[in-house]
């Protein structure tokens, strides 16, 4: 098997093929469609998580801390950038809209 790297759209593919003599077979030729490229839509995420519940034992605070940070590291890592409060407010205001 031969791996062609094809570009989005009509792509024609020739082969010929050739024995131990260097005689060729008749050239054959496909059309081989592939779906256009697709351009990755902006996502947006905001993600806000509370590090402390007054009325729950710390170790529910701290698991909920863990989660909240395993979570921003997962989108933090495809797409990276903080946010301050600010900008949380302002992309608050922006989603409300």
């Amino acid at each position: 098997m031969i791996d062609v790297a094809l570009e989005p759209g009509s792509n024609v593919v020739t082969l010929v093929a050739f024995d131990d003599a260097g005689r060729s077979s008749n050239r054959a030729s496909v059309d081989v469609g592939t779906a256009p490229a697709i351009a990755r839509p902006d996502v947006w995420v905001v993600a806000a998580g509370v590090g402390w519940f007054p009325n729950l034992p710390s170790t529910i605070s701290s698991r909920a801390r863990s989660t909240m940070r395993a979570i921003a590291t997962v989108f933090e890592s495809q797409a990276p950038g903080q946010a301050l409060r600010q900008a949380i407010d302002q992309a608050h205001a922006q989603l409300a809209r």
